[in-house]
């Protein structure tokens, strides 16, 4: 997985063809923060999760398709604009698998944890 991937509601990566068509109204970002080449003051790696980013500026609902991890294991929905609610460090109200569906509102942000 790359530091900072683009993907399309299909679950695959953008490429540069795709950024003229019309389901730029939603996308998603998938960012890595699992191999930071960095350390902090102490000389100790620096580490986070993996995190997938979904966006829709569609005036409708847009159904994404949830890419797969780095090994077994499932997204954990911590924060959905639509629902109005945000869980970032609590138990996850909504557990996905990868290649299931995620059907986000209208205008609409969620942001995704990884779990494995």
């Amino acid at each position: 997985i790359k530091d900072i991937t683009w993907l399309r509601p299909d679950g695959e990566e953008m490429h540069a063809l795709d950024w003229g068509t019309d389901y730029v109204r939603a996308l998603g970002l998938l960012l890595d923060g699992k191999d930071l080449n960095e350390v902090d003051d102490h000389g100790r790696p620096l580490t986070d999760s993996l995190f997938l980013i979904l966006f829709n500026a569609h005036h409708e609902a847009v159904s994404f398709r949830l890419p797969a991890g780095p090994a077994q294991g499932a997204w954990h929905l911590r924060l959905d604009t639509s629902a109005g609610w945000i869980s970032i460090s609590g138990p996850s109200p909504r557990t996905l698998l990868p290649g299931s569906p995620c059907t986000l509102a209208d205008r609409a942000l969620a942001l995704l944890e990884w779990a494995g």
